[in-house]
């Protein structure tokens, strides 16, 4: 008796705990994928700022790295 209702329990608890593995699992993809997205906006908007300024651009973005660093 005790077994059976075991039985008819256990899958529907091994449902749920796979049912949320896999909603985290998607949400984790789902904010590397928008991660993602934004960073390769940004790079694209550097490349091409850089590309446009030439030397300039090189010399800004060893001036912005050096203050994101935090040295002067």
């Amino acid at each position: 008796m005790m077994v059976s209702v075991w039985v008819t329990r256990l899958p529907e608890a091994a449902l749920e705990t796979a049912h949320a593995r896999e909603r985290a699992l998607w949400a984790r993809r789902k904010a590397r994928q928008r991660a993602n997205r934004r960073r390769r906006l940004l790079l694209r908007l550097l490349r091409w700022t850089r590309a446009r300024r030439g030397l300039a651009g090189r010399f800004w973005a060893v001036r912005e790295r050096r203050w994101r660093s935090g040295t002067t």
